[in-house]
């Protein structure tokens, strides 16, 4: 259906153009017949192209994937493929390309092609073949957890048909009627039972060893195998996977902004802040002339603060209250709510530890 989406979106967007276009050629000295005849000789090199970009495999691999995810590629493969024709044309002397008709191309058949996909997945998550029979190896708290998001996300099209476990803990409330199929080591016969299309592997009671040959006893079905990282917790949807000599590693997002973020971050706080000052300049002026007017003192309150990591600075702001308001926080301290109900707590204290 994502194909079929493809050619769709592709063949809509190249006659649309050629009706906005209508009597001007794409290229010198070519028909409209010739065109077209170009256009589908050039439709399997997209087929490839996309496969390559890895667009018709990722809704087979991740339950939540959506078209939003796929934009950029889209929109990349459009642009590259739109510029390889140009270029190759141009360079090789054979056509030379109207540019504003291949610009047009260019972004309707962008639109064409995610608006098709978008309405190719609603079409296809609406049938029954969608739905993947899932089970859960692994009864404990994370794996729980885990049925219990899919139980409660049926967007995903992801059939829960229970839990395998040698040892399960206690059902959750909202998971009651979620049956048990079995220990691990039956997965091979649980699999062919009831036709199971992916496999969650979480936590469980089982070593790293048996857990691995559970994976491969696997791997001549028709299965897709998730695995629940250690440390899932502090994993986020940007991480990054590498290696290092055959060694798989996850690297996890920094906790502070890069060297380059914080010159970016910082270059754009001064700019932002420089721009403010000029543009409120002259309403900056106004306040201050009606806290001179108001009472007698400086127009700022001047004050040390805490900043990041432990350096101090000094801040600027309109002053709001009289200029020896320090110095009569005592005349008021009976109005304080927090400081009365702090001295409240402290007497009945005193009286228990006489008492």
């Amino acid at each position: 259906m994502l194909l079929a989406a493809d050619l769709a979106g592709l063949l809509a967007a190249f006659f649309a153009t050629e009706l906005i276009f209508l009597g001007n050629r794409l290229v010198d000295n070519v028909g409209i017949g010739e065109e077209t005849l170009i256009f589908v000789v050039l439709l399997p090199a997209w087929i490839v192209a996309a496969k390559l970009y890895g667009l018709y495999d990722r809704d087979e691999e991740r339950a939540t994937h959506s078209t939003a995810d796929e934009v950029m590629s889209v929109f990349h493969l459009i642009t590259v493929g739109v510029w390889l024709f140009f270029a190759t044309s141009w360079l090789a002397g054979l056509w030379r390309p109207d540019q504003a008709k291949l610009a047009t191309f260019w972004l309707l058949a962008l639109l064409a092609v995610v608006t098709a996909r978008s309405a190719a997945r609603a079409l296809a998550r609406r049938h029954r073949a969608y739905i993947q029979n899932t089970v859960v190896i692994g009864a404990g708290d994370v794996g729980q957890l885990i049925g219990r998001k899919l139980l409660q996300h049926p967007e995903y099209g992801i059939n829960l048909l229970g839990f395998v476990d040698a040892a399960p803990k206690e059902m959750r409330r909202d998971l009651a009627d979620v049956r048990l199929l079995g220990e691990p080591d039956e997965i091979v016969q649980i699999v062919e039972a009831q036709e199971v299309d992916r496999v969650i592997v979480a936590f469980s009671q089982n070593s790293y060893r048996r857990t691995l040959n559970l994976i491969r006893s696997l791997k001549d079905y028709w299965v897709h195998v998730d695995v629940v990282p250690r440390l899932f917790e502090l994993i986020g949807p940007g991480v990054d996977i590498h290696s290092v000599e055959g060694m798989p590693l996850v690297g996890l997002t920094p906790f502070r902004l890069s060297r380059s973020s914080q010159f970016v971050k910082r270059a754009a706080d001064v700019t932002a802040a420089l721009v403010a000052l000029v543009v409120l300049a002259p309403l900056f002026a106004l306040i201050a002339l009606v806290i001179k007017l108001d009472s007698p003192g400086p127009v700022f309150f001047r004050q040390l603060r805490m900043g990041s990591g432990g350096e101090t600075f000094r801040i600027f702001k309109f002053r709001t209250m009289t200029a020896d308001a320090d110095e009569r926080k005592a005349e008021l301290a009976h109005l304080n709510k927090h400081v009365r109900t702090a001295a409240t707590r402290g007497c009945s204290r005193s009286r228990a530890t006489r008492a």
